[in-house]
């Protein structure tokens, strides 16, 4: 019976791969002989032809859907799909089979052969059980259907290598299959996989704020990416790929997600450390060019100013000095009154995200006009056009040349007056034209109240990647400058590896920020990198921490133990770490780390290795891993994952016994896919025991 089923999808498999190469077929000679039009049209229109403008303008709009038509095409042929659902619609008593894919692919105008893994039927194949259920139509309207069959294919070089239908296999039988392969072939398969909590996310609809709490290992950036793509697919005539915003703690990160985006189908997107798109906001006519930025403040006020008492006590100063420059006070004189106390209000209330300077020429034109108004009622034309020179520039006139520097250092004096903290060095470091990314934020909303930021408004969609690595403040001054676009953001406060300045809990984030009724949370607890063995490792260092965890529900996929080794010296470290990383290769493990505290370690480390074995080495901007092995700190290996993680020489010299240590522990080991070793000289950490 299995042969059987095996043999009728690979005549449906082989039937669909001819239509796909009849498509590529067409499409390319339609597009050549577009190319061919288009090119005579030019020339026409340069020789001064302009009636063939028009006919130009459609060739040339046409150009790129032919393009991308071949291009999807040719991304299915050898795996035109991953899955089949056949339904019951039990409203229009109707069976329907399709097969699901990557790429939605049509033979025809009206028939369809791939059903896109984005399309709202598809939910049916990563949400729904055998039997009854219902899916969300792209209308809106709940559908009762009673699913038949599910099933999900292996298929290499267009020959399927087998199938599991969820009858006879778990999602889970199917899902510690795939994990089990190593991380190219673990990411090759992520569509097929998208398990029912993921899906949830990826499909939830754009027009609120997400918070996404997400263990290690539970997909957090995998949803981020597909939740992209889905959107893009979706609702293509609200959304342009150019109004989403991809931000992240570092550009290792940063590639790591938009390398994946083309083969999604989302191009375009903009990408950002927080503090590059802090400097966008802010231009070069407020920073000295000769500027320093320090990721992670070097003075001792970084936790004051990555909490919301001192960005909304900043506010606050903005807001006083705003009602200093305009104030809500009446304009009357002889001939009546100009401006009323509830009209200046009004106006100010109607344009509350324009900036000082702004407001205030807004307020002048209004008075102008109101001056005119008065005047010829009072029928007093003769003395018009003196009231109007009398109050040009009532409002503007009170504008001072703002120096953004200059008021963000007031602010701090004031601050410093109120709080009694130790100033100096901050005051020191800006004075030097060091800036850390909470000054930049604070720098940015200044900016914002008094000149204006326009570069950035046409954001719809801001996706925050490891966003507990962020105080407060900045989702603070992000919401308030980008007020019409929403956030989704994905993290694990257990992985806060800022501790001071960080998100250790999402509560005041929740109760300040994002505290309007349609925000929402979502909790992603169940672990899919790690086997048991590794997950349980990791959960024992957060036991011996003192902040509140989310439970972790790891995957039931086991592997070998954790190894912890006691060695001699750094030198026995540095040969058992060569031996690990040759069996590793051997086993066909392409994606190995080497994982060290901090960036001073990583020379060092490859210094000793590099003569055994080839090794690269991560230190920040630029780099890109593929494969191989890779020397990496801690700070840069978040949301990235390896087959093979070796945690070099973990002793206590390296890693002391505190909360913060355990988060950067906890992300460390949490890397490791498969296999997890744990050399080290000395008395091993104790948070490791």
């Amino acid at each position: 019976m299995i042969e059987e089923e095996l043999q009728k999808e690979q005549i449906v498999l082989a039937n669909m791969i001819c239509d796909i190469q009849k498509n590529i077929d067409t499409y390319t000679e339609q597009k050549r002989t577009l190319d061919a039009e288009t090119e005579e049209l030019y020339n026409q229109y340069r020789s001064g032809d302009l009636e063939v403008y028009d006919n130009l303008a459609v060739n040339v709009s046409m150009q790129p859907q032919l393009a991308a038509s071949i291009k999807n095409n040719l991304a299915v042929m050898e795996r035109p799909f991953f899955g089949k659902i056949n339904y019951l619609d039990k409203e229009e008593e109707k069976s329907y089979t399709f097969y699901i894919g990557k790429h939605g692919i049509n033979k025809n105008a009206s028939d369809i052969l791939i059903v896109d893994w984005r399309a709202p039927v598809s939910t049916i194949y990563y949400d729904c059980n055998l039997g009854d259920g219902t899916y969300i139509s792209a209308d809106d309207y709940e559908i009762p259907i009673n699913l038949q069959i599910k099933r999900t294919f292996d298929i290499d070089k267009g020959l399927i290598t087998g199938f599991y239908d969820s009858a006879a296999v778990t999602d889970d039988e199917l899902l510690i299959k795939y994990l089990s392969q190593n991380k190219d072939a673990v990411l090759g398969d992520i569509i097929t996989t998208i398990q029912q909590e993921q899906n949830r996310i990826i499909r939830d609809k754009p027009f609120h704020n997400l918070i996404v709490q997400g263990v290690a290992g539970s997909g957090k950036t995998t949803v981020a990416i597909h939740r992209i793509s889905y959107l893009l697919y979706n609702y293509s005539d609200r959304f342009k790929s150019s109004e989403f915003c991809i931000l992240g703690s570092n550009n290792i990160l940063l590639n790591y997600i938009t390398n994946s985006l083309p083969d999604l189908d989302v191009h375009d997107t903009k990408q950002f450390q927080v503090e590059e798109l802090f400097l966008i906001l802010l231009d070069e006519d407020t920073l000295d060019k000769n500027y320093k930025i320090n990721p992670v403040s070097s003075n001792n006020m970084a936790a004051s100013k990555s909490s919301f008492a001192f960005i909304n006590a900043l506010d606050s100063y903005l807001e006083k000095l705003e009602k200093n420059i305009l104030p809500l006070k009446e304009i009357r004189t002889e001939y009546g009154c100009y401006m009323s106390k509830e009209h200046i209000q009004d106006l100010l209330r109607f344009n509350k995200n324009l900036p000082i300077t702004e407001k205030a020429a807004l307020l002048d034109e209004r008075l102008y006009n109101r001056i005119t108004l008065v005047i010829r009622d009072r029928n007093k034309k003769n003395i018009l056009k003196e009231e109007q020179k009398k109050y040009r520039k009532h409002y503007t006139s009170r504008l001072m040349n703002f120096s953004i520097i200059e008021l963000y250092m007031d602010f701090l004096l004031q601050w410093n007056t109120a709080q009694n903290e130790p100033l100096h060095k901050c005051i020191e470091d800006i004075s030097h034209s060091i800036l850390d990314v909470y000054d930049l934020a604070a720098l940015a909303l200044i900016r914002f109240r008094i000149i204006g930021i326009d570069e950035m408004y046409m954001l719809k969609q801001v996706i925050i990647d490891e966003a507990q690595d962020f105080g407060i403040s900045i989702y603070y001054v992000l919401k308030k400058i980008l007020y019409d676009a929403k956030f989704t953001l994905m993290g694990d406060v257990s992985q806060n590896i800022h501790y001071e300045t960080g998100l250790n809990d999402w509560e005041e984030l929740k109760k300040k920020i994002f505290c309007d009724d349609k925000s929402k949370f979502y909790s992603l607890l169940k672990s899919y990198r790690n086997t048991i063995e590794i997950s349980n490792y990791a959960s024992n260092i957060l036991t011996k921490s003192s902040f509140s965890t989310y439970p972790i529900e790891p995957i039931i996929r086991h592997g070998n133990p954790v190894e912890v080794m006691k060695l001699a010296d750094e030198q026995e470290i540095t040969r058992k770490t060569a031996a690990i990383i040759k069996q590793s290769q051997a086993e066909t493990y392409e994606t190995i780390a080497i994982i060290c505290p901090d960036l001073d370690d990583v020379t060092h480390i490859y210094n000793l290795l590099s003569p055994h074995t080839p090794v690269q080495t991560a230190t920040g901007e630029g780099f890109q891993f593929q494969r191989g092995t890779v020397i990496i700190p801690i700070h840069l290996v978040k949301g990235l994952e390896f087959d093979v993680v070796v945690l070099w020489n973990a002793n206590d010299r390296h890693y002391e016994n505190s909360d913060a240590e355990a988060k950067r522990l906890y992300v460390a080991v949490t890397r490791a896919l498969h296999n997890l070793h744990i050399p080290y000289e000395g008395a091993l950490a104790r948070l490791l025991f």
